[in-house]
């Protein structure tokens, strides 16, 4: 004779405990694959070199102390940066980043600046400057144009 004294069936009890398994089941799964995928997100981040440039584009160069120099006068670059119009960001990198005589001194003086001295950026054709193996020295470029 079986007496059940207000106790819960049998039965039930066992799909209780089947429930509890497998919610716990879940929400190990869950937390392994979110730390797995912490790991590897903390792990590129910290792998991964990145090179922070003083300026990316005219615009941030305007804001910065750097002295500008390009090829020499009567070149395509000069000429667009001497005619620019007045508040143009060109026009303002002209009258406040570039000393009239030191600007425009040609490829050679103005790696030779870059390289040399502190926060000297030189704008030229990418091109023209990755032909010239002389210098070691990282090319960004923005728009059409090259700073090093």
């Amino acid at each position: 004779m079986v007496v059940n004294v207000g106790g819960k069936p049998k039965n039930q009890m066992a799909n209780k405990t089947e429930s509890n398994k497998l919610v716990l089941f879940t929400c190990l799964l869950t937390g392994t694959v979110m730390w797995i995928g912490y790991r590897a997100s903390l792990t590129s981040e910290l792998s991964a070199k990145k090179i922070q440039y003083p300026f990316n584009s005219i615009e941030e160069l305007y804001e910065t102390d750097f002295v500008l120099a390009t090829d020499n006068k009567g070149s395509t670059i000069a000429e667009l940066i001497r005619s620019s119009k007045e508040g143009a960001y060109f026009h303002k990198v002209l009258t406040n980043h570039m000393m009239t005589n030191d600007s425009f001194v040609g490829l050679v003086q103005g790696l030779q600046n870059t390289v040399g001295k502190h926060h000297h950026a030189y704008f030229e054709d990418k091109l023209i400057v990755q032909s010239h193996t002389e210098y070691s020295c990282k090319v960004s470029s923005f728009g059409f144009y090259t700073t090093i």
